[in-house]
């Protein structure tokens, strides 16, 4: 598994990791307990993003929907960074 494959394998697994968080973190704000739906949710969503990278794979769409996906995810992990500091200063 090298170049291109090896990279899109490697961002299905991270994108199934940050979905999982996100959907988890987003039913803990609620304050409710609906973590089989958020896993479900999750699932979904993932399943969906892997079919798109397979599908364009190799191509210049595929390489621009890695890099989409990393900067999404970087947007996430500030976001996530702000609520955190800012639940400490609300405390």
């Amino acid at each position: 598994m090298h170049g291109l494959p090896a990279a899109a394998a490697h961002a299905a697994a991270h994108i199934a990791r940050r979905v999982d968080r996100v959907q988890l973190v987003a039913v803990r704000r609620d304050g409710v307990d609906r973590e089989d739906d958020a896993l479900r949710a999750a699932g979904r969503t993932h399943n969906a993003r892997a079919q798109l990278v397979r599908r364009e794979r190799g191509s210049a769409a595929h390489i621009r929907i890695l890099h989409q996906l990393r900067e999404a995810d970087e947007r996430e992990a500030e976001s996530d960074r702000s609520e955190v500091l800012g639940a400490g200063i609300e405390k």
